[in-house]
């Protein structure tokens, strides 16, 4: 069997967002999605809402088109979650969320630029967003969404809300050269 695609009008993005919802499990196989647009009357802080298997809660948006303030807004709007984990966990007892752990965030766009993906990779275990391109293609069969990772290079790991640690800034004094010390305590 063959197909032949050619690329289609896009979806809008209710469509995109409401065959994600339909189909989360493209995304991440132990993704739970457990429920659509939180946040408060003024500010909605996703499209979608899931929950990962270690029952980390993550946020998904779905984009139109990409532009340079998408990464910007998602830190706002995992800042937003963050803020307000105990009452998102209490909307979704059955869950049981992980209050401790920072939410994740996907984005679904058309595309990236390749700066936004570099930006992407000075992440650190404390914040981990995916990254998911779409593209509208139509076949003998009907029309379709191809949805596709994109790799980025960011170190993720878990990071606790009791975690404690934090940056120091030191200034290295009057000397240009930081002693190795210096760069071990900064490092810890």
């Amino acid at each position: 069997m063959s197909f032949i695609l050619k690329t289609s009008e896009p979806f809008t993005k209710d469509e995109v967002t409401k065959l994600i919802a339909e189909n989360s499990k493209i995304l991440d196989e132990h993704l739970e999605l457990i429920g659509k647009s939180i946040g408060t009357r003024t500010e909605k802080w996703c499209d979608l809402v899931g929950i990962g298997n270690d029952k980390q809660l993550v946020i998904i948006e779905v984009e139109e088109r990409y532009t340079d303030r998408m990464l910007s807004s998602i830190f706002c709007k995992l800042d937003s979650v963050w803020d307000n984990m105990t009452t998102i966990a209490q909307l979704y007892p059955a869950h049981e969320i992980d209050r401790n752990s920072f939410p994740r965030g996907i984005i679904i766009a058309p595309s990236f630029s390749k700066s936004f993906i570099r930006s992407l990779t000075y992440l650190t275990h404390r914040i981990r967003i995916d990254l998911f391109t779409y593209k509208s293609l139509d076949s003998e069969k009907g029309r379709g969404l191809l949805v596709e990772p994109v790799e980025t290079k960011g170190n993720h790991g878990k990071s606790m809300k009791a975690d404690k640690r934090g940056i120091k800034l030191s200034s290295p004094g009057t000397s240009s050269q930081l002693t190795t010390e210096e760069i071990m305590e900064f490092l810890h």
